[in-house]
């Protein structure tokens, strides 16, 4: 498994290299911008980004079992740890 930084992630924000970090996992969505339900334009205004808030606010969490793992890259390693 591959580990990167918010500022790994920070340098994928165009359409031809688009990555997201949805919690602490890393996703490349390059592939997926064309294909996306809601369009290309919505996911450029998070790409490079930390998306957490925003994907959880549209979305269930386990579409990123059923449709985001294949795109899934690696883990962020400076993820805040949720306090409890």
């Amino acid at each position: 498994m591959s580990y990167f930084t918010l500022e790994d992630v920070k340098a994928h924000n165009q359409k031809d290299d688009c990555w997201i970090a949805v919690s602490d996992k890393v996703y490349d969505i390059t592939k997926f911008l064309s294909t996306h339900p809601g369009g290309t334009s919505i996911l450029m205004t998070v790409a490079g980004e930390d998306a957490s808030d925003y994907f959880y606010a549209l979305h269930k969490p386990d579409i990123l079992d059923t449709v985001g793992s294949k795109y899934m890259i690696g883990h962020l390693v400076d993820y805040p740890t949720p306090k409890l």
